[in-house]
């Protein structure tokens, strides 16, 4: 008799538990629903993509892989195996990302983004992406062979920085011209790697001899002299100043010149 009774307090316990079990199980699917929804409103949500991750961790099972997931992942692969420039790897980056989107907790789609954005010129992307693919398999076979990649993408990209920044606090590279907010041409500025002379070619005309002395530039042209003393703005992107030319009556005009980014 107890024995049954006790049977009976189980079944009875579990018939009221089912419900509540349902209702957590409910909401759960709800909230996942929720952060795919505003992961496609904001795809570049790095934080909210380690959230989705710890949560399929958490579950129990695993939620199915979409078909779009599977294709956009194979012409992913498609378009990197046939790249022959940056472009293509873009190509390669743009179907990866879809798989990124198409199924968020699928670490294989970071790690072929992360190559396809290294080849393509894109380390902080590359890192990303590669961090994302830790986030998933922390402790994967291949997590040690991937953290160091990074830490040797993180490198180039920390030397084509300085390089970059060293190469704007110089005068060398092609500027466009501003006279009182008007534009007046442009002009190409470069330095031989061995003399250490500078040449400067005004729009389309010919090729003269610059002195470049601090901020001051001189030049002399078909015009008479050109004289310009510049400040060079700290992120070495634009200049600012006056300058000067006797024959042309131009005496102390303001001129900008605007670094153009090739």
């Amino acid at each position: 008799m107890r024995r049954t009774f006790v049977f009976s307090s189980i079944l009875v316990l579990t018939i009221l538990l089912t419900p509540h079990r349902s209702a957590q199980a409910a909401s759960s699917n709800a909230q996942f629903e929720q952060y795919l929804s505003e992961l496609q409103n904001s795809p570049d949500d790095q934080e909210l993509r380690k959230k989705i991750i710890q949560w399929v961790h958490s579950m129990k099972h695993k939620p199915a892989t979409p078909d779009d997931f599977d294709r956009y992942m194979d012409r992913g692969g498609e378009a990197f195996k046939e790249a022959k420039s940056v472009g293509d790897y873009n190509d390669a980056v743009e179907e990866f990302k879809k798989a990124t989107l198409a199924a968020p907790w699928m670490g294989n789609a970071y790690y072929n983004l992360g190559l396809a954005q290294e080849k393509a010129g894109d380390h902080a992307g590359a890192v990303r992406s590669f961090k994302l693919y830790l986030a998933v398999s922390p402790n994967g076979s291949d997590a040690k062979k991937v953290k160091s990649t990074i830490n040797k993408i993180e490198y180039k990209a920390e030397k084509a920085r300085k390089e970059k920044a060293q190469r704007l606090q110089t005068w060398e590279g092609k500027w466009s011209e501003w006279t009182m907010g008007n534009p007046a041409g442009s002009c190409l500025i470069t330095k031989d790697p061995d003399s250490g002379s500078y040449k400067i070619t005004v729009g389309s005309r010919s090729t003269y001899d610059l002195t470049v002395k601090e901020g001051h530039i001189h030049w002399e042209d078909a015009n008479g002299m050109w004289d310009f003393d510049f400040d060079l703005s700290q992120d070495g992107m634009s200049a600012t100043g006056v300058g000067n030319s006797p024959r042309q009556n131009i005496v102390n005009q303001a001129f900008e010149l605007k670094r153009v980014v090739e």
